[in-house]
């Protein structure tokens, strides 16, 4: 870890270990941006607290027709509750979504989870990534990680807000 570093998260929900390995390679990419990258598997997410200002970039698959990984499956059903705090409320957010375009439901495990940020209030700075495995994952991801170095960037340089003036 970059001591000093500015703090994000990265969490993953994987089936076979893709989503992970793309979370690992982006926090590799952001570290030599000056970012403190902490990676945690969805499996975590009741150990996890979501900061205001501190950003969380989520990479997750979806399996079959949309189903969500195994270690994503309790999370996701979390956040779609309507009972759910809004446990995002300033937190900036990106979605990194794998996908095979070949099923109906084409990456949508991250649709609903980029849906659900919004709705308990994160605030998105970079559109949702749909990686498509028939193109090939890195198609995708090599230009979505340059944008999202540019995105954090500019978030790095945006005064912090303060809602409550």
């Amino acid at each position: 870890m970059t001591a000093g570093g500015r703090p994000l998260k990265l969490l993953y929900g994987t089936q076979t270990g893709n989503s992970r390995a793309v979370a690992k390679e982006v926090a590799d990419k952001v570290k030599t941006f000056g970012w403190e990258p902490q990676v945690h598997g969805m499996e975590e997410f009741k150990s996890l607290e979501f900061t205001s200002g501190t950003p969380v970039i989520v990479v997750t698959s979806s399996t079959g027709n949309g189903d969500a990984p195994d270690n994503a499956e309790k999370f996701l059903r979390y956040i779609k509750r309507r009972t759910t705090p809004n446990i995002f409320e300033g937190v900036p957010f990106a979605v990194c979504a794998l996908g095979d375009s070949n099923y109906e439901l084409f990456c949508e495990v991250g649709k609903l989870f980029d849906q659900h940020i919004e709705r308990l209030g994160g605030k998105r700075f970079l559109k949702r990534c749909d990686v498509d495995e028939v193109d090939g994952l890195e198609a995708h991801l090599e230009p979505w990680k340059e944008r999202l170095a540019l995105a954090l960037a500019q978030l790095a340089a945006a005064p912090p807000r303060d809602d409550n003036a």
